[in-house]
């Protein structure tokens, strides 16, 4: 029901007006009454013209408040209609890997440098989302909660490297699973929850797919940054001066494993994007952007009624003043 360009509950506004007309009349039968009662003790001198005016004007009034409380309980909404999938923020969890393979340079100038980057350009070209983040080698751990925070996280961000207190290797599973305890927790309004996984690839654990299988299950989606070349680099140590070496005796070279993240974003209904060499930190923004843009069109919008904003308010205090000035009225009667 639109009244003046204010949609209201069509049901709850006709309501609200037969109660108004309710109201109007019980309201005329007692002041009515009053003013007998008080003409047998004044007489005749009582000035009846003005008890007629004061009772007409204290029924008028009492079916004005009304209806405006009626009114404003009828949820009124004006002005053009938002779009709720826009404005609720997602809630996303930045798996970041931070293996002593992410130290090889064939990514300028590091692996985990140039992650550290990717992930400071989202935070920030993206600052309406909450974000966690878990850093990972082994083993995984919550180094910061959902947040909307974006300056605490990043000083986090710059603290977490390869000697964090975390298991030797790289388990793609663990880190999605805690991902997954931590999105468990998101808040109801969450328009969305997905897992950013940011990694060289070396799957030591060799459970990845199956944990992303698990987490588009319950409806998380994954995505996955993969850093460095399938050519693959040294692991640098002491500075660069000396190379992680096998138990053997043999300089380790990591490679990125493209097409088994690649396998992995795709159980996760995300995508997958590598980094190779240098250019510029934006390719985990480009994820985020296609995620959120896969989301934005699976999710039902909302009736556009409710989506306009609420205007309740007005009628509140148009309710209030009726109130009192029947008060008023009803008392010089």
């Amino acid at each position: 029901m639109n009244l003046f360009g204010v949609d209201l509950d069509g049901g709850l506004a006709a309501a609200a007006l037969a109660l108004a007309l309710l109201a109007a009349a019980c309201d005329a039968a007692l002041v009515r009454r009053r003013a007998r009662r008080v003409a047998r003790l004044v007489g005749a001198r009582h000035d009846r013209s003005a008890r007629v005016l004061h009772t007409r004007s204290s029924t008028v009034l009492v079916a004005v408040g009304t209806l405006a409380a009626g009114l404003a309980l009828a949820d009124p909404r004006h002005g053009p209609p938002t779009d709720e999938r826009r404005v609720r923020p997602h809630d996303v969890v930045v798996c970041l890997d931070v293996s002593r393979s992410m130290l090889a340079a064939d990514v300028a100038p590091t692996r985990l440098a140039r992650a550290r980057s990717e992930i400071e350009t989202l935070v920030r070209e993206a600052p309406n989302e909450r974000y966690a983040l878990v850093a990972f080698a082994g083993d995984a751990e919550v180094v910061a909660p959902l947040t909307r925070d974006g300056a605490a996280l990043l000083e986090l961000l710059a603290l977490v490297g390869p000697d964090l207190p975390l298991l030797g290797g790289t388990d793609l599973a663990a880190a999605l699973r805690r991902a997954g305890d931590v999105l468990s927790h998101a808040p109801a309004d969450s328009a969305g929850r997905w897992v950013l996984l940011v990694t060289d690839g070396e799957d030591h654990g060799g459970a990845g797919l199956a944990a992303a299988r698990e987490l588009a299950e319950v409806g998380v989606g994954v995505a996955v940054l993969g850093l460095g070349s399938p050519r693959g680099a040294k692991i640098p140590l002491d500075g660069g001066a000396l190379f992680l070496r096998d138990a053997d005796g043999a300089e380790v070279v990591s490679r990125l494993d493209a097409a088994g993240l690649s396998s992995l974003a795709e159980a996760g209904g995300g995508d997958f994007e590598s980094v190779v060499g240098a250019g510029s930190a934006d390719r985990l923004l480009a994820l985020q952007r296609g995620v959120a843009r896969r989301l934005y069109e699976r999710a039902p919008a909302a009736d556009e009624r409710d989506r306009r904003a609420s205007v309740a308010l007005p009628f509140v205090a148009a309710a209030l003043a009726a109130f009192a000035a029947a008060g008023v009225a009803g008392g010089r009667s």
